[in-house]
């Protein structure tokens, strides 16, 4: 939320009247949102309570699970636990890697649409090219 209103830590902090350090501490869940500090919260940045409650992570942990059955993650062990642990706490890098994946599948689906309708042109297929590039070269 502080990222989203354009805020740095210490300025966060200067408006709830607490330590930048406490506010990084928050962010990292290592320190608990004490009621007081929520209430303050939502009277300082003119906040429905209820939003500050909406709870993304399950969904974050649902999606991350189904990217992480992928094939390509077949021989990494990925707990549950461990992988609603990540979309929890760290909802960034969850979502850096679910808009990774997406971009590996699309890509994916394009190469294999290509192959299939005969498009692939050896011009822009780095294996024929490697395979000519070591033929020319005997070796």
């Amino acid at each position: 939320m502080r990222r989203e209103l354009g805020l740095t830590q210490q300025a966060m902090a200067d408006d709830l009247e607490v330590s930048a350090s406490y506010v990084a501490l928050l962010e990292r869940n290592q320190r608990p949102l004490t009621v007081p500090l929520l209430l303050r919260l939502a009277s300082v940045y003119r906040l429905d309570i209820a939003d500050l409650a909406a709870d993304e992570s399950g969904d974050y942990a649902k999606r991350l699970g189904e990217v992480l059955r992928d094939p390509i993650f077949a021989d990494i062990d990925l707990p549950a636990l461990e992988v609603a642990d990540v979309a929890t706490n760290f909802p960034g890098v969850t979502e850096a890697l679910l808009r990774l994946h997406h971009a590996y599948v699309r890509e994916q689906r394009a190469l294999a649409e290509q192959r299939a309708s005969g498009g692939a042109s050896t011009e822009n297929d780095p294996i024929g090219e490697a395979r000519r590039f070591v033929a020319a070269h005997r070796n």
